[in-house]
């Protein structure tokens, strides 16, 4: 009978995919005003931002159409609460309606996700099944999808990001494309300032060749990024842009850096406990189940056992994602950080029985 079902899904990918989509859409939308129970302070905070914009144009500060958003004086990215604003419009303010967009991201990234696994493993359908549906059921991401927490966009937009700079490996013109959306990434949350910058920095040392062979799309890619980063790092050097790193940041002490670094690939963590801030984790509900032990260890050695684009592409995101954490205070492992890439090795293990 699984065979059936197997050989059913292969002949007919989409329906697998709308399967999957609908099992998303039921965990993120079922009850999402209830649950989680309560409205952050934070949610608070920008939903009546949102609220005040709609009606005056201004933030509860009276900041015209802010790019940034004052809140508790640590003037934080506005995207999230933009994209909110339709949705209060038509529903009127509630919990639900501020944290539908978060919803509908998380759907969205399951489906960016499918598409970039297609990529990264070769057209290997089965790999991309599975990597959508560990997304569709990830602890973290369920949960971040189910809240009105901008961090939800960071994953969307790299992941897309990404998933365009491979396709230019076969058509060039996506890497304009790339470069639109790799400079609003930095526009998603703060952890992109150091996340996605060392991502970038990799990327162009590990595959100058291809960027120099189409250099034209290149200049318009750098030339696009440009236009949205550089009005973003002239905010990030003022006083307000400091104010949040100046609150949280870490200087000066590399030892404690080092050790946040290896925090994050600490097995109690990922497996065990997660994050301790219960705004971002359940208590003692790790970041990932149990069972993955086996399938991240064994898609690990499957990735490293490969050699291109795929290894170099995972190792790069795996030195990369803890991080923005590791530079900041306090020194619990928070969930927020930008993790698909552990994610990613249970690509690699379904990728890796075909051989």
């Amino acid at each position: 009978m699984m065979t059936s079902i197997y050989k059913y899904f292969k002949s007919n990918p989409l329906t697998a995919l709308l399967l999957i989509l609908f099992l998303g859409a039921f965990l993120r939308l079922f009850l999402l005003g209830a649950i989680p129970n309560g409205f952050f302070v934070d949610e608070a905070s920008k939903g009546y931002d949102a609220y005040s914009i709609i009606h005056t144009l201004r933030d509860r500060y009276g900041a015209f159409m802010p790019l940034f958003l004052r809140s508790f004086d640590d003037y934080r990215e506005a995207v999230y609460v933009y994209l909110t604003i339709p949705v209060i419009q038509l529903f009127g303010l509630s919990e639900w309606s501020f944290r539908l967009p978060s919803a509908l991201i998380g759907i969205t990234t399951i489906v960016i996700i499918y598409y970039l696994s297609l990529e990264l493993f070769e057209q290997d359908r089965r790999a991309a099944f599975m990597s959508a549906l560990f997304l569709t059921l990830s602890p973290w991401h369920f949960h971040f999808s189910r809240i009105g927490f901008r961090a939800i966009l960071l994953p969307c937009i790299f992941s897309l990001a990404l998933l365009l700079f491979l396709k230019s490996f076969k058509k060039e013109k996506y890497l304009v494309l790339s470069g639109f959306f790799f400079g609003l990434s930095f526009w998603t949350y703060s952890s992109a300032r150091v996340f996605v910058s060392m991502f970038l920095i990799g990327l162009c040392i590990l595959y100058w060749q291809h960027l120099w062979k189409h250099k034209d799309k290149t200049l318009l890619a750098i030339l696009l990024f440009s236009c949205i980063y550089i009005p973003l790092l002239t905010f990030w050097m003022s006083p307000e842009g400091m104010s949040r790193l100046n609150q949280v940041g870490l200087q000066n002490e590399p030892l404690k850096i080092l050790v946040n670094f290896f925090s994050y690939f600490d097995p109690n963590y990922l497996f065990i406990t997660g994050d301790s801030n219960l705004r971002h984790n359940p208590s003692n509900i790790g970041q990932l189940y149990y069972f993955e032990i086996i399938t991240v260890l064994a898609g690990l050695v499957a990735i490293l056992m490969k050699k291109g684009l795929t290894r170099n592409i995972f190792i790069l995101w795996l030195l990369c994602y803890p991080f923005p954490a590791a530079l900041t205070e306090p020194g619990s492992c928070h969930s927020l950080n930008c993790r698909m890439c552990f994610i990613c090795f249970n690509f690699g293990l379904w990728h890796g029985t075909n051989y």
